[in-house]
């Protein structure tokens, strides 16, 4: 088994490497009878037409063809003059002579012509179109009259050094091609390289973090709806203005980026403030304090469906490089879909990431091959989610820690009435179709935390807990009753004996919230009371060394247990 592996390996070596000298032998010969340097896009269009195919750089494990043919340094010589890349033969001496010939071959004064045209491929199904070098070309030798197709292909071969198929580009002829060029209006050409130009800066400006060339003219089609005229090559050549290249890895993709620097997108639109009263659908609920309402859904579903098409599903290799540092906003894959989300954090290294979905408030991990730059077209829209708390019903101090849990089964799938009672805190109440509001729902299944309890301490006598915070209080007037003491005494009589305890001073209207949740269990004219704390009345009645009035080891014990949670 092990030596039907290694020979399996080495034929698979030998392959690679005589497909190598092959390349190498074609591309040689093209240089050699060029006698001089090649711009590497002829090259590759003559590789093309003698060989049938493009040069295969990808078997050879390059990214592209520049870095394949710098590689081929006993075969050629590349030379970089600004956005041209230019390639030249390494001739040995024992071929100057065949040059020498072929040289004077091409130049003979009556040099053949040949009138058979080049077979004709099958045409493309779309329409009619040649690609802008191509059409470009023709038009120059038709305005040296030269307009007869069966002289046009050999003209053409002759000065442009490649051949002309106009089948290839979906015509049925070379005449047909020649009479559509004929006919065309100057302004017509304008507008056509106008588009061409708006085009190219349309799909940079929607990544600012640059695109990969080999996912170019996918990207172009997916966003324009139509395919490219040429290749990505030749529009870089032409237009260099429109572009900035970059290479970040020695043996990555080139980076195309545009001209001027575009500002990725930081934030978005704040989402629209809730009225008073409106129809709203819990989108994500993370506990009664913190929980998504959108408005409406009809502006959602559009954008993910932009989203979806502009990004493809399911998600492909990324087209470009994503800068996915906290704080930046981008594009989220999640539940077959794309979100707009934004970067909280990374779990391990740079594989996992932490991220809020600005349109739903919810807070999940994704992996960041799932993640791409935001592009600036889905940043207009708002954010689609608000964030409220579910206002506390009567008497109330907190949720239950399974409140949430028993909130989303309620909110699931429907639409609420939501009445906003507190703007600025955004607290507001939800009510469902049978007029069922969902606080009240929750506490009377129990899963609300009561702000005070009554607690029996004898027969005759009990006294009220208050919880603020997460502190217990007892009122002074039933300290006063629990020693035996007239009226509101008890702070009075503390005091005078020497015995002093921090207390609560509350009045009506200095902290409503703390003020509603004791007023129930008060006479309505009272506007101010002391609130001694639970956790110290067993030390006072130890200070006070047992009034009067004696407690029994069982009340004893329930006053240590008054600050005791519940």
């Amino acid at each position: 088994m092990a030596n039907s592996s290694l020979s399996t390996a080495v034929k698979a070596k030998a392959s690679l490497s005589g497909d190598l000298s092959d390349v190498k032998c074609v591309i040689r010969a093209l240089l050699v009878v060029n006698n001089g340097p090649m711009s590497y896009l002829t090259l590759m269009k003559q590789y093309k037409a003698q060989e049938g195919r493009a040069i295969p750089y990808s078997r050879f494990n390059y990214t592209d063809c520049v870095s394949f043919l710098e590689s081929l340094t006993d075969t050629v010589d590349v030379i970089r003059n600004g956005n041209d890349v230019l390639v030249s033969a390494k001739i040995e001496e024992n071929l100057r002579h065949v040059q020498a010939l072929v040289q004077a071959q091409k130049v003979r004064k009556n040099p053949p012509t040949s009138t058979s045209p080049p077979a004709k491929v099958q045409a493309q199904a779309r329409a009619p179109q040649l690609p802008e070098l191509v059409e470009e070309n023709l038009v120059q030798l038709m305005g040296d009259k030269c307009t007869n197709a069966r002289v046009l292909r050999d003209v053409y071969l002759r000065t442009f050094g490649t051949s002309l198929n106009a089948e290839r580009y979906g015509f049925a002829s070379l005449d047909e091609c020649v009479a559509q060029l004929q006919i065309r209006s100057p302004a017509e050409k304008k507008r056509k390289r106008t588009r061409v130009r708006e085009d190219i800066v349309a799909v940079l400006e929607q990544y600012p973090e640059g695109l990969y060339m080999s996912h170019f003219a996918e990207v172009s089609a997916r966003l324009l709806g139509r395919p490219l005229t040429e290749g990505i090559l030749d529009l870089v050549h032409r237009y260099p203005s429109l572009f900035r290249v970059e290479r970040r890895d020695p043996r990555g993709d080139l980076i195309l980026l545009p001209a001027t620097d575009v500002e990725s997108p930081q934030s978005l639109p704040p989402a629209s403030p809730l009225p008073l009263q409106s129809r709203v659908r819990v989108s994500y609920v993370r506990s009664p304090s913190e929980i998504s309402v959108q408005q409406q859904i009809e502006p959602l579903c559009g954008l993910t469906t932009a989203m979806n098409r502009f990004y493809g599903t399911p998600p492909q290799k990324p087209p470009g490089p994503l800068n996915a540092s906290p704080g930046r906003l981008c594009a989220a894959f999640l539940e077959e879909s794309w979100q707009r989300a934004r970067v909280v954090d990374y779990l391990v290294g740079e594989i996992i990431v932490e991220v809020d979905l600005l349109d739903t408030g919810e807070r999940r991990w994704i992996e960041r091959c799932h993640l791409r730059p935001l592009a600036s077209r889905f940043a207009d829209l708002p954010a689609q989610c608000t964030m409220i708390q579910l206002e506390l019903p009567a008497e109330v101090c907190k949720w239950s820690k399974t409140a949430g849990e028993r909130l989303r089964e309620m909110a699931e799938d429907c639409w609420l009435t939501c009445n906003v009672v507190d703007e600025e805190g955004a607290r507001a109440q939800l009510v469902n179709d049978y007029g069922k509001s969902l606080s009240a729902l929750l506490d009377a299944e129990g899963l609300c935390v009561r702000a005070s309890r009554r607690v029996q301490i004898t027969s005759t006598f009990a006294l009220h807990v208050v919880r603020l915070g997460s502190r217990r209080y007892i009122f002074a007037f039933d300290l006063s009753g629990l020693l035996g003491w007239p009226g509101n005494s008890a702070l009075e009589e503390l005091e005078r004996r020497g015995i002093f305890f921090r207390v609560q001073h509350l009045r009506r209207g200095d902290d409503k919230a703390s003020w509603d949740l004791v007023a129930p269990l008060l006479p309505k004219d009272v506007d101010m009371v002391y609130l001694f704390p639970a956790e110290n009345i067993v030390d006072a009645i130890n200070a006070l060394g047992f009034p009067t009035k004696q407690l029994s080891k069982e009340m004893m014990c329930k006053l240590s247990q008054l600050a005791d949670d519940w």
